[in-house]
């Protein structure tokens, strides 16, 4: 797909698995946080989406890569530090633009949220809450920038099958993971997915 269309079919994703989570979880959402995180990321979607519209599909690859990577090390170098809640503005600014141009837009919040000391429990409904959100506010800036495109009707149906089962599947195994397990495992997959980014892009 052209970055266009998989930054609209992500955010498709996002709306529907965050919306079922986000119910799940919603008596552990932190609202406090959120509307501190959401406020600044509305100007920064439109930031995002005008990256989305100059630049190439390769570079955008690449970005989305180092963005994975550098959100795992950040994670390792600052995943105890207490942090302020007035971080939430920068925070937030750079979630939206990285939810409309490389739509990798959860680190960032996840290091705020542990740095406030959200619970993995309340971290999750948080982010789940934040998700729904930014996808829905992502098709205005997608729109106003002409960046908005069809994805093609092959992958929405594919999707319109698989991912339901995945979603059942995911809500099902997650309670029965450790926060520990689920902590490793998660580092191994975005390694590997920063890596396979870049190196499609530089290919």
């Amino acid at each position: 797909m052209d970055p266009p269309q998989a930054v609209v079919v992500a955010a498709l994703v996002g709306v529907v698995q965050s919306g079922v989570m986000a119910f799940h979880g919603r008596a552990e959402v932190l609202r406090e946080e959120l509307r501190r995180l959401l406020l600044p990321a509305l100007p920064g979607l439109f930031l995002g989406a005008v990256v989305l519209r100059l630049a190439s599909a390769p570079t955008l690859r690449v970005a989305v890569g180092v963005a994975v990577l550098a959100a795992v090390v950040a994670q390792r170098a600052l995943g105890g530090l207490s942090l302020s809640r007035h971080v939430a503005a920068p925070v937030g600014f750079l979630t939206g633009a990285l939810t409309t141009s490389v739509t990798i837009n959860g680190p960032a919040m996840v290091l705020y949220l542990r740095g406030r000391r959200a619970t993995p429990v309340q971290t999750r409904a948080t982010l789940a809450a934040a998700f729904l959100a930014l996808g829905a506010a992502a098709a205005v800036p997608l729109a106003a920038t002409g960046t908005l495109q069809a994805p093609p009707l092959a992958a929405l149906l594919t999707l319109a099958v698989v991912f339901p089962l995945g979603l059942a599947a995911g809500l099902r195994v997650a309670p029965r993971i450790s926060d520990r397990v689920h902590a490793r495992a998660s580092t191994v997959l975005l390694v590997a997915l920063g890596a396979a980014s870049i190196a499609g892009g530089l290919r």
